[in-house]
């Protein structure tokens, strides 16, 4: 076949670097402006669904997410305690943008796939690429917590931020999400046991437009044999639910890898292969890649492409 798909870009490692919030809880109780929607979208378990609304926020569901179709109710509004100061996370005094989904899947009907959503920035002033920890409402706890080690990143003229949610093997909702004042990733930082990241875009290369949805699987090189290879943030791949190592392409074609310490080896080599599920996947672009230790080899990892400088 011909091949249209590029990996346009593969970023170094990063640096691990330790991340605290400070300061007391806030009590700030007035949100960020702006319109509020709320629409649903009906997924289908085969070909996934994708709504946007009209502030700009958006939600994507990959393929496989769920059994069976289902109803979503998405809204960039919030209501209940989670408005309240005392429920914030430490070290902000307010929301910069919230969502709610609402998934009344029962316990036989769970998320089988991690879900993508842009976030509508409702104050102004936030940088281009600033990376913002996601946080979700604990309705048992009562307050707002980590959402994994999912981060938002804010994309182009600084009115949205794109994040990937953890919410493979959730059942029922996941309720209230957001973005606070202050609490970034910020300065090369990474999500906690983090040692290293492999981003990069996939675009078409006859019109350049970006590829959203792509399926990238992480294959260990060893001789002539690849072998699927686990990642920190690695989806299952629905051919083989045992393997963790898939990651798909956002709206905007961005992809991102997190490798722990135990995931990735220096001097090995792998592939991370481009692919789109149809009957079974189809090979449509590979780019290998070596691991090498860094200035602190205990916390930093540099990802060198196959047959480039060091």
């Amino acid at each position: 076949m011909t091949n249209r798909l590029l990996i346009t870009a593969i970023l170094l490692g990063t640096l691990l670097v330790a991340w605290a919030c400070g300061g007391g809880g806030g009590t700030t109780t007035e949100l960020p402006g702006g319109s509020e929607h709320t629409q649903e979208i009906s997924v289908d378990a085969e070909s996934g669904g994708a709504l946007t609304l009209e502030s700009g926020a958006r939600i994507f569901f990959p393929p496989g997410t769920f059994d069976m179709s289902t109803i979503v109710v998405f809204s960039d509004t919030i209501v209940g305690p989670e408005r309240e100061g005392p429920t914030y996370p430490e070290g902000t005094t307010g929301l910069i943008s919230y969502l709610t989904i609402n998934n009344p899947a029962a316990q036989d009907n769970q998320f089988h796939q991690d879900s993508t959503v842009t976030f509508n920035i409702r104050v102004s002033e936030i940088p281009e690429g600033q990376r913002y920890w996601v946080y979700r409402y604990d309705d048992v706890e009562g307050k707002w917590v980590r959402f994994g080690n999912a981060v938002a990143t804010v994309g182009t003229g600084g009115v949205t931020a794109t994040a990937t949610l953890p919410t493979t093997g959730i059942a029922y909702y996941i309720g209230s999400i957001g973005l606070f004042y202050g609490l970034t990733a910020d300065g090369g930082d990474l999500p906690t046991g983090v040692a290293g990241l492999v981003s990069g875009v996939v675009t078409d290369s006859v019109t350049g437009d970006p590829v959203e949805g792509l399926d990238l699987m992480l294959y260990l090189v060893s001789g002539e044999a690849t072998t699927p290879h686990d990642f920190l943030n690695g989806v299952a791949d629905p051919g083989n639910p045992n393997n963790h190592n898939l990651v798909y392409t956002d709206e905007n074609g961005r992809y991102e890898l997190q490798f722990g310490e135990s995931d990735i080896g220096a001097g090995m080599v792998y592939i991370l292969r481009l692919a789109q599920l149809h009957e079974d996947y189809e090979e449509t672009e590979t780019s290998s890649f070596t691991v090498s230790s860094g200035a602190n080899p205990d916390k930093n990892l540099v990802v060198v492409p196959v047959g480039s400088a060091s």
